[in-house]
């Protein structure tokens, strides 16, 4: 009967009250001496009980270990999977929190972790640099939906811009980035509040179109005062290509690259309407933007207008650079003229002549900066405006200096 005291030590219990219980159970058949047993030892019945157990007995003894031991295995499993459960959360806290408590997110573009609270600056300003080092797929190139309107459109009409879809051409570039950070779905929804008719895209990395940024009544009133004002005139200019321009604000000096006091004050009218409004669009870059200089070009296509492909001085102009389409649509083309990163600038690489053609409707504002401030250039060629007059309102932050960059 050795053996059947070993296997009820396995089963737990201690040796000499289960040889004593055995002992107490000699003479049955093998089977019932073990479930006898492991019934007296349950029960806690002392050493020398003797018992006989009838077939209904061994069967209710059975059912009953039976209940026993589910119960006691439930037990366990449940026991071990509160411990998986709590040792997951540990890990999953561990993770997510610095020792001071600070919760962290991934960034959806260059996919690194960042703390909660320093996320959206990151995002604004991260264009994939700082990706994985696998090199993403190559994105198909599709051809671009272009827009060429009837000479006797009405600039900005619903007749001039549904004309758009109509036609198609053989340049091709690549299809609209959309991202889905929570700084532009901020924008997203800050530019509803502003207007419920705005539209938000991306068409280039760090450029950001706001359609629908001013009213047309807004914009009738801006156009109509800029075009009134005699102080400062319009004036035939051919730097940048040929077209009628005027400036207001600090006056920077492009040979000597230096920029001094005001030469003509921001107009009044200009900077409470558009201030406020660009200021509450929540981008990062637009949090300190103050503007003290702009300039206003007006093109006839008739004339043969274009502005040439440029990049704005980086020393002349901090980063955000704004513009604002007023009384026409054109076709602005960015091209790509820089591969290498700048330094301090998230970023970069790319194909250098990249070509990215953006729609600008009337009452569209733009927005560059990162990669579609530094690293691409912009213009418009005279085929490219679509409407035979339009008005160009830019505006930059540029502070004086004291020494010259040449």
């Amino acid at each position: 009967m050795e053996d059947i005291v070993d296997q009820l030590v396995c089963a737990g219990f201690e040796r000499q009250a289960a040889s004593e219980a055995v002992k107490s159970c000699s003479g049955e058949n093998r089977e019932d001496v073990i479930n006898l047993a492991a019934a007296i030892l349950l029960s806690g019945s002392g050493a020398g009980v003797e018992a006989v157990p009838k077939s209904g007995q061994n069967d209710t003894l059975k059912s009953n270990d039976t209940l026993k031991s589910n119960n006691t295995l439930k037990s366990n499993n449940t026991l071990k999977s509160n411990d998986t459960l709590k040792s997951k959360t540990k890990r999953k806290r561990a993770h997510n929190e610095t020792p001071e408590g600070s919760r962290f997110r991934q960034c959806p573009i260059c996919e690194k972790t960042f703390p909660l609270t320093r996320i959206e600056s990151h995002v604004a300003s991260c264009n994939g640099v700082e990706a994985k080092t696998t090199p993403p797929a190559q994105v198909p190139k599709r051809k671009l939906v272009s827009v060429t309107a009837p000479a006797q459109s009405v600039p900005g009409s619903h007749q001039e811009l549904s004309s758009a879809s109509a036609c198609t051409s053989t340049t091709t570039t690549t299809p609209l980035r959309q991202p889905t950070n929570d700084v532009f779905s901020q924008m997203i929804a800050n530019s509803k509040r502003i207007n419920s008719m705005m539209a938000v895209t991306q068409p280039v990395s760090g450029l950001f179109i706001f359609e629908n940024f001013l009213t047309e009544e807004e914009e009738d009133e801006l156009v109509s005062n800029m075009m009134s004002e005699t102080d400062p005139p319009f004036k035939v200019g051919q730097f940048n290509g040929i077209h009628y321009g005027k400036r207001w604000g600090v006056h920077c000096n492009l040979r000597d690259r230096k920029v001094g006091a005001a030469e003509n004050p921001l107009p009044q009218y200009m900077t409470s309407l558009i201030n406020p409004k660009i200021k509450a669009l929540g981008h990062p870059k637009l949090a300190s933007f103050t503007m003290n200089e702009a300039n206003a070009i007006e093109y006839r296509r008739d004339q043969g207008h274009n502005l040439d492909h440029h990049v704005d001085d980086r020393i002349l102009s901090k980063e955000p650079i704004c513009n604002l389409s007023l009384n026409g649509s054109c076709r602005m083309t960015y091209t790509r003229v820089q591969e290498r990163v700048v330094k301090g600038l998230k970023g970069g690489g790319g194909v250098i002549g990249e070509k990215v053609k953006v729609l600008l409707k009337p009452r569209t504002l733009q927005i560059l900066t990162g990669e579609a401030r530094y690293n691409f250039s912009h213009g418009i060629e005279n085929e490219d405006l679509l409407s035979p007059s339009r008005i160009s309102l830019t505006m930059r932050e540029s502070p004086q200096t004291t020494q010259n960059y040449v």
